[in-house]
């Protein structure tokens, strides 16, 4: 099993995308990933509905249904009547986690993923050293997941249980596999509902705990760790607790929440962490990156860091130098023609690369 303590510096700043692409196969959604520095597993759910964030993360789960409009439901009867034994595999898997295949069987299936295959022999083929990939964490997991035909004795306590050690699993094993190809990974864990958990009540600190045992664990396997939630959070409690390598925000609607703490923010990059800034404009309506102004989006975080953090501008250039940048959030609702207009974007941001 790799060590932390292996993990190979990445060359920042890079340029990457969050994961899902509006393609309809695997070959032109992997093209666009190619062109990125830090090149990224596609997410294409216009293909298949199992291919979204929740039901791509979930897959394997009894009772599993991945639905058209990007829900996922959980059909508690089935889940109920398929529990023990699914319970058993994962606890089989877990007890055997030193071998380097005791979590191949959760791998992404070509239904749920089918860039999954073709990315680790890209990998593999171009000699990448580098390559990231992503998994809905398990709180949104959880929390979005639509219970149908529920059964009132069923253990839901134990499907919280399920939803985590599954979501491991398989980051686990995806892992695994970027590194058998040959490359460092880049892993993010996609959090969006934080944005709606108070991370202070009871139900939140249990997900921050579980968080923190799930970053910190595929540190352990060798990955650089990144946390993305496109909404805003209590920023405080969980980055002292979760402690990704990488914080990934939609600048526009996090950037001044996060600064507004600033001792967490800068005892957070003072640790060794970094920024993943969401620079460019994803939202459905008002997508603008064939005329992002680079330049100007980079001088206005430098400015904020600068102001909100109490450093020079060169200092607050440092972290811009060591941040990753992506479109604010996934482009599956968008369309090819938007994915060529960020793709230049991400060019204007890292220059160098």
């Amino acid at each position: 099993m790799t060590t932390a303590n292996k993990r190979v510096p990445l060359p920042l700043p890079l340029a990457t995308m969050i994961g899902s692409l509006p393609h309809h196969n695997a070959d032109a959604a992997l093209e666009v990933s190619l062109r990125t520095p830090l090149p990224f597993l596609p997410q294409i759910p216009i293909r298949n509905p199992a291919e979204y964030m929740i039901a791509q993360a979930l897959e394997g789960l009894p009772g599993l249904e991945a639905g058209r409009d990007g829900v996922a439901s959980l059909h508690v009867d089935r889940w109920t009547a398929g529990t023990h034994a699914f319970k058993q595999k994962l606890k089989t898997a877990f007890a055997n986690a030193a071998r380097g295949d005791a979590f191949e069987e959760f791998l992404p299936s070509p239904l749920g993923a089918s860039a999954w295959k073709p990315f680790l022999w890209e990998i593999e083929e171009r000699g990448l050293k580098f390559a990231k990939a992503q998994i809905a964490g398990p709180l949104t997991s959880q929390a979005v997941l639509r219970l149908e035909s529920a059964d009132s004795g069923a253990s839901l306590q134990e499907l919280t249980s399920q939803v985590f050690r599954l979501v491991l699993a398989r980051a686990t094993a995806m892992i695994r596999e970027i590194q058998r190809a040959g490359a460092q990974p880049v892993f993010f864990v996609d959090e969006p509902g934080l944005s709606a958990v108070p991370l202070k009540d009871p139900r939140g600190l249990l997900a921050l705990q579980e968080l923190r045992i799930l970053i910190q664990s595929l540190k352990k396997e060798g990955a650089w760790v990144g946390l993305h939630c496109c909404g805003d959070a209590d920023w405080g409690p969980l980055l002292t607790t979760a402690e990704p390598d990488f914080l990934s925000i939609d600048c526009d609607r996090s950037l001044s929440s996060l600064l507004s703490e600033p001792d967490v923010v800068k005892t957070f990059l003072a640790s060794g962490g970094r920024l993943a800034l969401g620079l460019i404009p994803t939202q459905t309506g008002s997508f603008h990156a064939s005329s992002f102004d680079a330049s100007a989006a980079k001088k206005t975080v430098r400015e904020m860091l600068a102001e909100k953090l109490g450093k020079t501008l060169e200092e607050a250039e440092s972290y811009l130098r060591e941040a990753i940048y992506t479109p604010a959030c996934g482009l599956a609702f968008h369309s090819p023609e938007d994915v060529e207009s960020v793709l230049t974007a991400l060019e204007a941001l890292t220059p160098s690369h």
